[in-house]
């Protein structure tokens, strides 16, 4: 079995409260929900991230050429991972559950965090 690995070409995050600023060049992509007392959320951050999967569309169109495998067959097999890492977390639940959606619209990659 073979491992491909692609990068995002480019990724930022935004925050709900201030969908304006774009925080795309920030080292890091910050993913939280925080609450106020009283449980009310106060703030979701959203992460965007681009990947070139012209790789992944080659590489099926080879294994199929090679096997004469059917893309369904293809596809039935292969599995994707997002791989992503906490930094600076603290009281993580056990379990966490992350919806990824894909978007319909172009975006650009933000600045960063202003200083």
């Amino acid at each position: 079995m073979a491992h491909k690995f692609i990068y995002p070409t480019k990724d930022t995050w935004i925050l709900e409260t201030s969908a304006s600023q774009n925080f795309g060049r920030d080292e890091i992509l910050e993913l939280k929900k925080e609450f106020q007392g009283g449980g009310s959320v106060n703030g979701v951050s959203r992460i965007f991230m681009q990947f070139d999967t012209s790789a992944i569309s080659k590489s099926v169109a080879d294994y199929k050429e090679t096997t004469g495998s059917s893309v369904a067959s293809i596809n039935d097999k292969a599995k994707y991972y997002l791989k992503m890492y906490a930094t600076e977390a603290h009281s993580l639940p056990a379990t966490y559950n992350l919806v990824a959606h894909p978007i319909s619209g172009s975006w650009e990659e933000g600045t960063g965090k202003p200083s």
